[in-house]
């Protein structure tokens, strides 16, 4: 029979045997002996993983936690791909970039026009052209709202506008009355002086929110006329 002789394998042989088992099977060898727990927390970093290798399985229970505040930029997400749902309850946030821009954009909008507008509502912003109608008999029979008349004479009429008139712009038409409106002219002016208004004999009509409005025939004399007063600002 026989012997058998003992084999040594040099070192070389074996380094030679291990490349050749890893190159083998040396990914499943290592998925197989490396987890979670071997990989140092926060050791990998986006420049370890090839990009659009991940896909929604490998993120399933991704939580907010688990993303660096800051970190996601617009670039990230997909247009489109947000929906109400996903920014439901956000509050307190600060936003930057082209967002935050756009919304400070709009604020800055928003706040201007509510200047202008007088902090009214836009429904209300008719208030800023008012009107009255009065008969031939020197009553009030139409009107938006906060005219009365103060005193009243045969084609002579003071008028309460409810507000200051000073800066406003006053306006005075007749409506068309068979038989008297022919060659007939209609004036407005503001009452008081003091403010560059004209002194108004009406009883109690000389005050910055009173108007006289003069109804008369194409000789300059007083008639009953119908009229319009529309005030502007």
């Amino acid at each position: 029979m026989k012997v058998l002789k003992r084999v040594r394998v040099s070192p070389a042989m074996v380094v030679a045997l291990v490349a050749l088992f890893m190159a083998m099977g040396g990914t499943a060898f290592a998925q197989a002996l490396i987890g979670g727990d071997d990989i140092i927390d926060g050791s990998i970093t986006g420049a370890d993983v090839k990009n659009n290798s991940l896909n929604t399985k490998d993120v399933a229970g991704l939580r907010g936690v688990d993303i660096r505040n800051g970190s996601i930029t617009t670039k990230d997400i997909r247009d489109g791909t947000l929906k109400d749902e996903d920014i439901a309850g956000v509050s307190g946030a600060k936003v930057e970039g082209p967002v935050a821009e756009a919304t400070n954009a709009v604020s800055a909008d928003s706040a201007a026009n509510a200047d202008r507008l007088g902090d009214l509502e836009p429904e209300e912003y008719q208030t800023a052209i008012r009107w009255v109608r009065v008969n031939a008999g020197g009553t009030i029979t139409e009107q938006s709202g906060g005219f009365s008349m103060q005193d009243t004479d045969t084609g002579s009429h003071w008028i309460n506008t409810g507000e200051t008139a000073v800066g406003k712009a006053l306006i005075a038409t007749s409506e068309w009355n068979s038989g008297t409106n022919d060659g007939s002219v209609i004036s407005v002016v503001r009452c008081d002086a003091s403010t560059g208004g004209v002194a108004c004999s009406g009883t109690g009509a000389d005050t910055p929110s009173h108007v006289f409005v003069g109804t008369t025939d194409g000789s300059g004399n007083y008639i009953a006329q119908p009229f319009y007063l529309v005030i502007v600002g």
